[in-house]
């Protein structure tokens, strides 16, 4: 059974930790979207940014490699954060649903968890489990 005055209580005491954890995730949105956007400005190339993650990360691995997206977003001569149009459209979820089904197996994202720090990160809910 739910004590919502219980719950209304425990999230109020909370309520601190919550705009804390607001604060600290919004300050790192913002430095990540920073980041994202300099590297057309810094990189001007897939291969630039993989010899920069040799030079930077020698005794480890650098993570996600670059990819041809990224030579193509730069070709474009866009700027900001490097994003290519999707240039599919779909009458429907359904027809939607088919098309991503021929992805089925196939790699689409890759993240190096390592070098994700908020992936370790709790919620101010979040409790260490027991052991």
């Amino acid at each position: 059974m739910l004590y919502t005055h219980k719950l209304l209580a425990e999230l109020d005491a909370k309520a601190e930790r919550f705009a804390g954890f607001q604060d600290d995730y919004g300050r790192r949105l913002t430095a990540y979207r920073a980041a994202l956007a300099a590297l057309g400005t810094r990189y001007h190339s897939s291969d630039a940014i993989a010899a920069a993650q040799r030079d930077l990360m020698a005794d480890e691995p650098a993570g996600a490699a670059p990819t041809v997206e990224y030579d193509a977003w730069h070709a474009l001569g866009r700027e900001g954060v490097p994003a290519l149009p999707f240039a599919r459209a779909f009458a429907h979820h359904a027809e939607a649903r088919g098309w991503a089904e021929g992805l089925r197996g196939v790699t689409t994202f890759a993240v190096d968890w390592r070098s994700c720090r908020w992936a370790s990160s709790r919620t101010p809910t979040s409790r260490p489990l027991p052991t």
